[in-house]
């Protein structure tokens, strides 16, 4: 839609920019003849007005087809016009040649020849040629991508043309602004501009003109989900083509909307319908109205659960944007690449068009915010900043405002540097509890951890005496054997969160998402921790759904589910069982670990939910516990949008990992 808006704004100078002294638009044979009888007259002189008058009408009828003759003819204009001294042709002539410019794509020279042509005609009060001036001048600031300069110019065109009662030029300057509000998503506005556009066409625009306006606001009204108003203006629009209205441009747009519309409602099959008869009217053409329907056929498709063809129309709507991502529904067809690769599996391709999708949003919502203050700063009319103008000069001229203008600053100044003080000063005092925490949770720890590694050693120790003399007692060295085993285990498990912990501290980590098959997952982390439950003879369950899935860090998801196994066997007596089990409840997913052992007192979990923490404390076979490994679960599940809960059961524990129920959260 948005590339449609800057095609017919980009061509509506012309429609209603008609030369003076000409009426209605002549075409070139009337034009041609008239040149050469006044050629032939009696006394000519190209000097003439009506000769000069002449040129310029040819200059602006051949500019879309020769633009090289036009732009002869354009400067022959002004240069007779100044031999003769005649203002009007010079800012005729210029005002030619901004519109040729414009045509080739020239949007910044156009806006200076076209400013030339305003000056002079506003200095000869010849307000015809202001006004197409502030059009021209619109549409190339527009280009480029200069909106706040593109309204301001709409806006002083539209107020001289309510004072003039210009109604072509009313039309106009409506049209345009509503088109400006379309491409800034501001529907509501563009609204009430098309329909105001659509008051003034009525005294002289062509049927065309009106079939275009009714397909801009059943566009409008489509996109504020209002069904009758759609319908209504649909249905004129309708009337109109069974007329013979209309060109394939407009047949086509026509079709791609009546397939939103269906789309919108679930009547699927009309919606198909619909978009492959914008694809049969526009084969022979290089339209852009091919990427709206091939978008509408791919969604279609995939609701109908016909992934296959849903991916085939939507690489071809990838290939009507060209990569332009002009078009405010290209972040709509990548997300819907990223849902149709992950229907049919493919995780790379889903991620890559899901990245474009929020490369494209991020970029939209930042142009969307800059539009909407480059607009809100334009809104001021030329009254208003003369008036303010002046109003500054007065300021400047009294010594007294200024000297109040002066100690005002200075407070102000002051006050923020006091701000700043403060704000720094919290800062560092902020940073120095913080260091000072850290200081003393690191002593804490390589206190705890020297025991723990201590302890693995000297049971090792205790071993190599033994080998070292006649094994007395088989059953006694296997004992201490099963012993080690288990010490050395938990050590290292002191070791992991270590790491884990000065890891967390030193960087600020950042989770490679992606989908996770909990059926995948938890298998692994339970066979990893066997042997430990074993010794305890343990048994661990799970119970899931095959098709579970959440999005997540797999690295991050497996560290988590690690560490709450071992302190779940770690603090549970031997023979008691561990019970996991996958569900959804509301908007989110759960995975819950439970087990039967010593559980924690209420004191233990308000500490971990004001801090995040729990205090070192031992297992009920001596295994160490550092208390960092629950602490960095829940970081670790706060990096990936989840939330960890710890709830008391009659006997034991019960923790809950709770993502929200969104693939892409």
């Amino acid at each position: 839609m948005r590339r449609l808006a800057n095609y017919f704004a980009f061509v509506f100078v012309f429609l209603i920019s008609s030369p003076p002294l000409a009426g209605q638009r002549k075409d070139p044979d009337s034009l041609s003849k008239k040149y050469h009888s006044l050629r032939l007259k009696p006394g000519f002189k190209e000097t003439d007005t009506a000769y000069i008058n002449t040129l310029y009408a040819i200059s602006y009828g051949t500019g879309r087809e020769d633009r090289d003759s036009s732009k002869i003819m354009a400067l022959k204009t002004i240069a007779l016009s100044k031999e003769a001294n005649y203002p009007k042709g010079i800012a005729l002539g210029n005002y030619a040649l901004a519109l040729v410019n414009l045509l080739e794509g020239d949007a910044e020279k156009s806006i200076q020849l076209a400013q030339l042509a305003q000056g002079i005609a506003e200095e000869n009060e010849e307000k015809s040629i202001v006004l197409r001036a502030y059009n021209t001048k619109g549409i190339a600031y527009r280009q480029l991508k200069k909106l706040d300069s593109a309204f301001t110019n709409y806006y002083r065109g539209l107020q001289l043309a309510e004072e003039t009662d210009n109604r072509k030029h009313l039309y106009a300057f409506h049209n345009n602004m509503g088109y400006l509000f379309l491409n800034n998503r501001n529907y509501s506005e563009a609204l009430v501009h098309f329909k105001s556009a659509h008051d003034y066409i009525h005294s002289f625009g062509d049927l065309n003109q009106h079939l275009t306006l009714d397909l801009n606001i059943a566009q409008l009204f489509n996109y504020q989900n209002k069904p009758d108003s759609t319908e209504v203006y649909l249905a004129k629009a309708k009337e109109r083509l069974d007329q013979g209205v209309g060109y394939p441009r407009e047949k086509s747009t026509y079709w791609n909307l009546k397939g939103e519309y269906h789309y919108k409602r679930n009547q699927l099959q009309l919606a198909d319908q619909a978009f492959r008869k914008t694809l049969e009217l526009t084969k022979d053409l290089n339209e852009p109205n091919q990427f709206d329907a091939y978008l509408g056929l791919s969604e279609t498709a995939f609701m109908k659960g016909n992934y296959k063809e849903a991916k085939r129309f939507g690489k071809s709507a990838l290939y009507w944007d060209k990569g332009q991502e002009l078009n405010p529904k290209a972040e709509r067809l990548h997300k819907l690449m990223a849902q149709i690769y992950q229907r049919l599996g493919a995780q790379d391709s889903a991620h890559f068009y899901l990245g474009e999708y929020q490369r494209l949003y991020n970029s939209s919502k930042k142009s969307i915010m800059g539009r909407s203050i480059a607009i809100l700063q334009a809104k001021e009319s030329a009254k208003t900043k003369e008036m303010l103008a002046q109003t500054l000069k007065e300021e400047r001229a009294s010594t007294e405002n200024t000297i109040k203008w002066f100690w005002l600053i200075v407070c102000i100044v002051g006050l923020v540097l006091i701000g700043l003080f403060i704000r720094s000063y919290s800062q560092y005092k902020k940073e120095a509890v913080q260091l000072n925490r850290i200081s003393q949770e690191k002593d804490e720890l390589f206190t705890i951890l020297g025991h723990d590694l201590r302890s693995p050693l000297n049971t090792l120790q205790e071993l190599l005496q033994l080998y070292q003399e006649p094994i007395a007692n088989k059953e006694f060295l296997d004992h201490h054997l099963s012993n080690l085993q288990r010490r050395v285990f938990y050590s290292k498990e002191t070791l992991d969160n270590m790491m884990h912990w000065v890891q967390e501290q030193l960087s600020d980590a950042k989770p490679a998402k992606k989908p996770i098959d909990i059926e995948d997952l938890v298998p692994k982390c339970i066979a990893g921790v066997y042997e430990i439950a074993q010794n305890k003879n343990m048994s661990i369950s799970f119970k899931s759904d095959p098709d579970a899935q959440i999005y997540a860090d797999p690295i991050h998801l497996e560290i988590i589910v690690n560490n709450l196994l071992l302190n779940a066997i770690k603090f549970s007596e031997a023979g008691q069982p561990i019970q996991l089990e996958w569900n959804e409840v509301d908007n989110f997913k759960r995975l819950s670990i439970r087990d039967q052992g010593i559980g924690l007192t209420d004191e233990q979990i308000e500490l971990f939910e004001r801090k995040g923490k729990l205090p070192a404390r031992r297992g009920t076979s001596g295994e160490s516990g550092l208390g960092i490994g629950i602490t960095i679960c829940s970081k670790l599940m706060e990096l990936n949008k989840g939330q960890l809960q710890i709830l008391q059961k009659d006997k034991g524990t019960e923790v809950q990992l709770l993502f929200r129920n969104n693939t892409y959260a």
